[in-house]
């Protein structure tokens, strides 16, 4: 006796299963359908709203970046030392050149010549000869634009933002929403 109600109950509910399985349900497409932005809206695929704002400043944006650079003093004159070490350089090599030269009394004229031509052209030379050039490398600052902090106005309320360049008298904002 207990058997039939349940089998009863059993396919009333399979029935008012299939009922609603036949009967539509209405259903939201997502994403809604496409409709035309208002004036002043521009929207494209897949993205957010946009609108145009007012630009109330645009100030530069500065890093300081350092920068390398030679600086090089003009070599100074040839110093007194530098002279009289090229004139004794001299007077020597030219000694022992005039050296090789002759014999006996010859050879001491010959070394003695070469002593004074030599000690003159070494001194010649070494007046000549420019000195190396004191040089050093500094590193400067420098102010370097990154960019632009704008202020504009959206909505009465001011937003924030860095822009890589300068901006008009406005620009386009895009609206996100808030994720909880």
């Amino acid at each position: 006796m207990n058997k039939p109600p349940l089998l009863l109950l059993l396919l009333l509910l399979l029935a008012s299963g299939l009922a609603q399985a036949e009967s539509p349900v209405p259903t939201a497409s997502y994403p809604p359908p496409n409709f035309p932005p208002p004036p002043g809206l521009h929207s494209g695929a897949n993205s957010y709203p946009k609108f145009s704002a007012p630009v109330i400043s645009a100030e530069p944006a500065y890093k300081t970046e350092y920068f390398e650079r030679r600086i090089c003093n003009p070599p100074a004159p040839p110093s007194e030392t530098q002279n009289a070490v090229g004139t004794v350089l001299g007077g020597v090599v030219g000694g022992i050149l005039g050296n090789q030269v002759g014999r006996g009394r010859g050879r001491t004229a010959a070394t003695v010549i070469g002593a004074v031509g030599g000690a003159v052209a070494g001194n010649a030379v070494s007046t000549t000869l420019p000195s190396t050039p004191e040089c050093r490398t500094v590193s400067e600052p420098q102010q370097v634009i990154v960019g632009y902090d704008v202020v504009y106005d959206f909505s009465g309320q001011r937003g924030h933002v860095r822009l890589p360049t300068r901006p008009g008298p406005s620009i386009i904002v895009e609206v996100r929403p808030e994720v909880l």
